[in-house]
């Protein structure tokens, strides 16, 4: 008798220019420096969302792809890429479905952070150094899109 496997679950299609990261999802890091709101809007586009951190493991999984591509365009900070999370009410930081960065799991600020620096500091990045820290919306930096397996 002939046992019949259950089929396996469908496969999410992803692009061919991202970099699986095992157990993690699939990333892709642009040099070209852009805007919070423009490097939202590419990876969109690109059927991915801006890196959001679910935990130092992500983190330090996904890391060699920054340290690979050290030649990053026009951006302003290169130690920093942003991270899908935006400034909600009060100091809640909140990921484009609305949940909260406590909820996602990787709230690991650098030092000082948030600091709301200037008044104005709505958007979420990450240093190199695994720190989160809140900038300006309009800073252009480097970026990274992420899509889960």
């Amino acid at each position: 008798m002939v046992q019949r496997m259950p089929p396996l679950p469908p496969q999410r299609s992803h692009r061919r220019d991202y970099n699986l990261v095992s157990n993690h999802g699939y990333y892709e890091l642009h040099t070209l420096a852009k805007t919070w709101d423009e490097a939202r809007r590419i990876c969109l586009s690109e059927g991915s969302r801006l890196l959001v951190l679910n935990s130092v493991e992500e983190f330090t999984a996904s890391k060699p792809i920054w340290d690979r591509n050290p030649d990053f365009i026009d951006t302003q900070h290169k130690g920093y890429i942003p991270v899908g999370l935006r400034n909600g009410k009060e100091t809640t930081f909140l990921t484009d479905s609305g949940v909260t960065l406590t909820d996602m799991g990787y709230e690991i600020w650098d030092n000082n952070e948030p600091n709301d620096a200037g008044g104005n500091e709505s958007c979420t990045s990450v240093k190199i150094t695994g720190g989160l820290s809140d900038m300006q919306c309009d800073l252009k930096l480097a970026f990274m899109c992420e899509q889960e397996i």
